[in-house]
């Protein structure tokens, strides 16, 4: 987007453009999920139920 705007393009424009190089939002998000998926600690759960 920064760069967009260097280049002369309007801010809503950059943006605009930033957003679609990122790609489809849900393809992204399974991509993100298998990067970030939260490690449960199985352990603190018996903690909380006793």
């Amino acid at each position: 987007m920064e760069q967009k705007i260097k280049e002369g393009v309007h801010r809503e424009e950059a943006i605009q453009q930033a957003i679609r190089q990122m790609g489809d939002p849900i393809l992204l998000g399974k991509q993100l999920h298998k990067v970030h998926k939260p490690k449960m600690e199985w352990g603190l759960i018996g903690i909380y139920n006793h």
